[in-house]
């Protein structure tokens, strides 16, 4: 929601510099990266729950923070903690859907998940776009925090864990309160570690995952550049529309609304063949979730000529030229 008002909050604070003035949105995104190496950890040793409930609080306490910051320094580090926060449902909200759903019907689910991380970006501008040119770009992080606020409360009451081995655990301090037999312990339960090992070893897990497996470091290169290429369009396209064209800032986001209605259309196809995929008859292998994968290889064709395309179609030069 913020993106079509970063140029008004470079004018407010006096940045001169592109870079920065894009970093006051990327950096949301740098948050993706880092807090995902620890929530991915302590939910698997405190539970997703927990992680759900103080990330949405951090966010809330964040975004007030961007709302009233006096400098670019200030507003930074505020948006970096925000997407930090963010990222919690981004990292696990595939493992609680894992909780709740048998495979075969995960696709669905996903799709529907999908909705959130994927149109929000999108939707965002549009609606920031109008609330920037009409009462300034820090009534952007107001609306989200009122909307962090409701999405907070109604998860604080209504969210529930899912994840197993937590319920176990509390299953079996329950059972050894009642009886009092002390050797009752969740299968999951590790004795011979100390929670700090035990967090150590999960945040290690996801490194190894990423730098040992090649199925795994691929498939995070190509959502680094996935999400990298969706950022740098979201820093580029008020520079574009509101500089090059100089069409009005409420104007400019509507521009995001090409993207809303391609990520619609992906995610109702992953919603209808995604599980279908995944059932395709192989003889002597179970349910293999590669399978997926292959909307994944129809789809990457498109995307070097969408993105030829959209810097020929959308950037001039100063003369009036158009440059691919």
């Amino acid at each position: 929601m913020f993106a079509p008002g970063a140029a008004k909050l470079a004018q407010e604070f006096g940045i001169t510099s592109n870079i920065v003035a894009s970093f006051t949105v990327s950096i949301y995104l740098l948050g993706y990266v880092f807090g995902p190496l620890l929530l991915s950890s302590m939910s698997e040793l405190y539970g997703r729950l927990v992680i759900y409930h103080v990330c949405n609080a951090f966010y809330v306490a964040f975004t007030i923070g961007c709302a009233l910051s006096k400098n670019t320094a200030m507003f930074l580090v505020f948006r970096f903690v925000c997407g930090c926060a963010a990222s919690a449902p981004m990292v696990i909200g595939g493992g609680t859907i894992a909780d709740l759903y048998i495979a075969s019907e995960r696709g669905k689910a996903m799709a529907v998940f999908a909705l959130g991380p994927l149109l929000g970006p999108v939707i965002g501008p549009v609606i920031g776009g109008f609330v920037t040119e009409r009462l300034g770009w820090r009534w952007t992080f107001w609306i989200i925090l009122a909307l962090a606020g409701i999405v907070s409360v109604t998860a604080l009451v209504l969210m529930r864990e899912t994840f197993e081995p937590v319920l176990l655990e509390r299953k079996a301090a329950s059972l050894r309160k009642s009886t009092g037999n002390m050797e009752l312990q969740a299968r999951s339960f590790d004795k011979n570690r100390t929670p700090t090992q035990l967090l150590v070893r999960a945040s290690m897990r996801p490194l190894r995952l990423l730098f040992l497996s090649p199925m795994v470091l691929l498939l995070s290169l190509y959502t680094a550049f996935m999400f990298g290429l969706i950022y740098l369009l979201f820093t580029t396209f008020p520079g574009v529309f509101e500089q090059t064209y100089h069409l009005a800032t409420e104007i400019s986001g509507l521009a995001y609304l090409g993207l809303g209605i391609g990520m619609i259309i992906s995610i109702v196809l992953f919603a209808v063949f995604s599980d279908k995929l995944l059932h395709q008859p192989r003889e002597g292998t179970l349910e293999r979730p590669e399978l997926r994968l292959i909307l994944m290889m129809w789809s990457t064709p498109v995307i070097p000529l969408a993105s030829s395309g959209t810097d020929g179609a959308q950037t001039r030069s100063r003369t009036g030229s158009f440059r691919s």
